[in-house]
């Protein structure tokens, strides 16, 4: 779950907090 969220983070979505 972690792992396909943190890509799409960065991409457009940005809510995780890997992703910020």
């Amino acid at each position: 779950m972690t792992q396909p969220l943190f890509l799409i983070g960065p991409r457009g979505c940005g809510k995780t907090t890997v992703g910020m």
